[in-house]
């Protein structure tokens, strides 16, 4: 597919209302073409899936999709071979009549993101007993992956506040930094992250393309009551500041202390390939009249993700992919 070619040299501008609308119906368009090449990639992964290696425990796979659909299930399961239909189970929480499986069963958690958010329990009435779910998880000590709707799940167990975004939606790509203590960067979760430290070698950086849809952030903290820490942030920006510090609404990576492996990041390391970058394409398209009057350009959006394109079709490689690869790998380490 090439829904982001024609952008890479596009010069940002100010779109009028024909040209919002035209690229609205051009996103509507390549969505159809990109969700059908999902599902026929997603179906020829179930086909081929008693081939692959089976794991001696499963993982759980929690499809949040608010529509009680199985998109996030089919982007995520494409990410990794190892996240074939026989070595995963994926339960749509949303669904009608969904029940949530034994715990014990399964080797690691996958919180999906979605429409919803926390606070909205009241609208979607799934969001509380998913709650009190994931809390008996966490007790058991199971590794668990909260994506963008997921980390704000497990701040909201804690009372933290998950605002909506000061500047509106959030969507693309990034160049994003990690931020780290040296002592947090030997957590399983950053492995092959090339960090740098600073002068003092209190601190760690590194800087990598991610992904993203999202309206909402969670508000950062330090220790919380029942032992959440945050070990790291991620900013939006290739470089950290004295402001950025300061800010308290940006995207701190959850974990939890005493043993347990809990994490969770704003962004969508499922969207860091070919079909991902597409998506968002499409996306921007459709949402490019939201996304100018949140003040920002949809046409650098557009630009931002053709290079990025570009990149993974030359074999680039750090990447936000890189978490939840690593996430399973310390799901197999529990096996």
């Amino acid at each position: 597919m090439e829904t982001t070619k024609n952008y890479i040299d596009l010069q940002p501008e100010t779109l009028d209302e024909k040209r919002l609308a035209a690229l609205e119906a051009e996103g509507k368009e390549e969505q159809k073409q990109v969700t059908t090449e999902r599902k026929r990639l997603y179906q020829e992964r179930i086909d081929r899936a008693k081939e692959l290696p089976k794991l001696p425990k499963r993982i759980l796979l929690l499809d949040c999709s608010a529509n009680g659909g199985d998109f996030a299930t089919q982007y995520i399961t494409l990410a990794d071979e190892r996240l074939d239909p026989t070595n995963r189970d994926a339960i749509s929480v949303a669904a009608p009549g969904t029940v949530l499986p034994n715990l014990d069963e399964y080797a690691g958690i996958i919180i999906s993101g979605s429409a919803a958010t926390p606070s909205e329990k009241s609208d979607y009435p799934w969001i509380e007993p998913l709650e009190k779910y994931i809390t008996g998880a966490i007790e058991k000590k199971i590794p668990i992956l909260g994506i963008c709707f997921g980390m704000q799940l497990l701040a909201d167990l804690e009372g933290r506040e998950v605002p909506e975004n000061i500047g509106g939606i959030e969507q693309g790509v990034w160049k994003t930094t990690i931020f780290a203590s040296t002592q947090s960067v030997q957590n399983p979760i950053f492995k092959g992250l090339h960090f740098q430290s600073d002068s003092a070698n209190e601190y760690a950086s590194a800087l990598i393309p991610t992904l993203g849809t999202h309206s909402y952030s969670v508000k950062k903290g330090d220790l919380e009551p029942h032992g959440f820490s945050y070990p790291s942030h991620v900013f939006n920006a290739e470089a950290i500041t004295p402001e950025l510090l300061a800010n308290p609404y940006h995207y701190p990576m959850i974990e939890i202390r005493d043993g347990k492996k809990v994490f969770g990041i704003q962004f969508h390391p499922e969207y860091n390939s070919l079909l991902g970058v597409d998506y968002q394409a499409a996306r921007v398209k459709i949402n490019a009249r939201k996304i100018q009057a949140a003040g920002q350009n949809p046409l650098e959006i557009l630009k931002n993700l053709g290079e990025y394109k570009t990149e993974l079709q030359a074999g680039q490689n750090q990447d936000g992919s890189i978490f939840l690869k690593n996430f399973i790998d310390i799901c197999l380490s529990e096996n």
